[in-house]
């Protein structure tokens, strides 16, 4: 059995552009307008930069509420909502600890230089962690039936894949 090698790992990471602390990071990308917010964008390409960072997801912060997401209608639509977790150290995992406060440094420079106001809270919550939003969702053509219940039949697999098979509820015990 061969044992995941870290330093090697980091090593190899600190050598790709993408990196999120390679000394090159800035000339290969910026912070610019977007529909909702700041994009940071690849300058060669203007797509959206896909960077890399090894941290550690704190499993309990991992949210689906109106800060980031979507709770209930009145506050949008699913389509508009956000999928956010949050990243924090790794705990001592040969120099990838060193290399998010690095990361987290640098976004805070790239946060305040284009900040409008003093309230900065939406991507660096404190010192330890970095917080990241995302659309996901999609409204399904054919929604998937209501969970199963003592009152209804067990929804397997196949049914979900094909949706039309279902019987449509019309409130009786099936």
């Amino acid at each position: 059995m061969k044992i995941f090698d870290f330093a090697a790992h980091h090593k190899a990471l600190k050598q790709n552009p993408n990196y999120a602390v390679h000394p090159q990071i800035l000339q290969q990308a910026d912070w610019r307008p977007g529909r909702s917010g700041h994009i940071f964008t690849d300058k060669a390409s203007d797509e959206p930069f896909v960077g890399i960072l090894v941290m550690h997801i704190v499993d309990f912060w991992l949210q689906c509420t109106p800060t980031g997401s979507f709770l209930e209608s009145k506050y949008g639509t699913l389509e508009k909502a956000k999928y956010q977790f949050i990243g924090g150290r790794t705990h001592g995992k040969n120099g990838f600890d060193e290399d998010f406060a690095r990361a987290h440094m640098l976004f805070n420079n790239i946060q305040n230089a284009v900040a409008v106001s003093h309230n900065q809270k939406d991507m660096l919550l404190d010192d330890q962690s970095i917080r990241f939003a995302r659309n996901i969702f999609a409204k399904r053509e054919h929604p998937v039936p209501d969970s199963p219940t003592a009152s209804r039949r067990t929804v397997y697999l196949e049914d979900l894949e094909n949706p039309h098979s279902l019987p449509i509820s019309t409130g009786e015990e099936l």
